[in-house]
């Protein structure tokens, strides 16, 4: 029971007082992706990009049925948006990493005309979550409060939360991570003119997703608590041993 318990408490799983039993979290974390490898689960995968008003105009297609039909359990998912980024998903340790290794560069014959809007504007992940933020209600840079990881750490980073989860995400560079609706985060991959990555072929950006209950002996609704766990594998987002 006493390594049920610490195996819990370790990955920030739920916990049972009453069975004295692992509970599954409110939001189940097993991931899962479509036929296409987008992911469905435990958030929903959109792409989009802006225009010069900054209106937001989805880039990829998906059928609801065949979400349902097709989701498969997966620990990794890699794919190539619509020519333009190669995303890389990893499910482990109870967490999400999502890397971007490169842009990719549009052939000089290429005349899809979706792929040249996108190309003019910003390149935008958004991650959909059954999280209830009222009116997109989002902590802004919450790293800053966690011990460890120093305030000029070139990073970006948002919290959103309801009665039953909360949802920690994190960039390993500066950019923009805005939460527009209820459960809906927006990170800017791309911004408009970048053709490759700033920093050469081998930057890697990348997004780390945690994914927790709230806690009723200490979370609040006003506030935004990092619990051991997201403190520890945010530390070690910035700074891998």
């Amino acid at each position: 029971r006493l390594c049920k318990w610490a195996y819990a408490k370790k990955y920030s799983l739920g916990w049972s007082h009453k069975q004295q039993e692992i509970r599954p979290t409110a939001i189940d974390r097993q991931l899962r992706v479509d036929g296409k490898k987008f992911v469905i689960k435990p958030f929903v995968e959109d792409w989009l990009n802006t225009d010069g008003t900054g209106n937001k105009t989805s880039i990829i297609k998906r059928e609801e049925a065949d979400n349902k039909k097709n989701a498969a359990a997966a620990t990794t998912s890699k794919i190539m948006v619509q020519n333009l980024v190669e995303r890389s998903v990893h499910f482990h340790d109870q967490i999400y990493d999502i890397s971007f290794q490169k842009f990719a560069e549009k052939k000089k014959d290429e005349e899809n005309a979706q792929t040249r809007r996108a190309e003019n504007g910003d390149l935008v992940l958004r991650l959909r979550f059954p999280v209830e933020n009222l009116e997109g209600a989002y902590f802004p840079n919450p790293h800053r409060i966690i011990d460890g990881i120093s305030r000029g750490a070139v990073v970006t980073s948002i919290a959103i939360q309801d009665a039953h989860s909360k949802v920690f995400v994190m960039s390993n560079w500066p950019t923009s991570i805005v939460s527009v609706e209820e459960g809906v985060v927006d990170i800017t991959v791309r911004k408009q003119g970048e053709t490759a990555m700033p920093y050469g072929e081998d930057e890697q950006r990348q997004i780390r997703v945690i994914i927790e209950d709230m806690v009723e002996l200490y979370d609040k609704a006003t506030e935004y608590y990092p619990t051991t766990f997201t403190k520890q594998v945010a530390q070690d987002f910035v700074d891998p041993l």
